[in-house]
This record gives structure tokens, sequence and C-alpha cells, in this order.
């Protein structure tokens, strides 16, 4: 479900012009990682998916480098996602600095077959994925 936050992005993808408006941030428990989905008009518009898995110590702190996956009318295409999620807070054991209990600040460049564009999401983690 998509649960809020601030986003701030948009760009060219395989599918035309994507202007998400709804972010869906939950926590995979293992191995762990923060799933952020990123939508259009949900549950029928474009909608991004990728995963930030957590370091060593579990935090999510850090930039990394990780696939993902861009979803419109049920035709699925492959995304690169480089993301620096730069505080947590309420993710993990070991998080420091955060907007506001169980947020993350994460600043993100999406490679897709058309270019790449980047942006920043403050997504407020909606629960445990299933």
């Amino acid at each position: 479900s998509f649960c809020g936050g601030a986003l701030a992005l948009a760009g060219v993808t395989p599918f035309g012009v994507f202007v998400p408006d709804a972010l869906a941030t939950e926590i995979v428990p293992s191995p762990l990682a923060l799933r952020i989905t990123l939508a259009e008009e949900p549950p029928l518009g474009t909608q991004l998916t990728f995963d930030v898995p957590a370091g060593p110590t579990g935090a999510f702190v850090g930039g990394q480098d990780v696939a993902g996956f861009i979803e419109s009318g049920g035709t699925v295409a492959p995304v690169m996602v480089h993301v620096d999620v730069t505080s947590t807070a309420g993710t993990a054991p070991g998080d420091a600095g955060a907007p506001a209990p169980g947020e993350a600040h994460l600043d993100v460049t999406i490679t897709t077959d058309c270019g790449s564009f980047s942006g920043s999401l403050d997504a407020r983690v909606c629960g445990v994925a299933s």
C-alpha cells in the first residue's frame, strides 16, 4: 500500500514520461532490505520498484547500485538505480539521524534504455513486505 512520503523525481522511461505521485516503502526481513515502489496513479499506472539492501551492520545509509524494474500495462523493463541513502530512522538497528521516525532520505539516479533521471525521496516505512 502507498503510505506516502515526499518525492521529487520525473524522467523518460521505455513507457513514456514517468512522474510518480505515490510512494511505498516496506522492510524486507530476509535478506534485510528496504523495498521502494514509486507509482503514477496506482494501482493502474506505471510502477518502478527496487530494493536497497542493508549493510553488514544492518544499516541502510550509504551509496550503492541496485537492479530494479519498471512495469506498465503488464510489460516489465529492467532499470538500474544508483541510490544514496543519506539518513534513516526506525528502519533497522544501528541507523542514526533522520527526518522523522520510520523514514529514510534517498537520492536516486534511475537509468533505463531511454537515459537517466535523478531525484530525491523522503520515504515513510509502510510496514513489512510479505
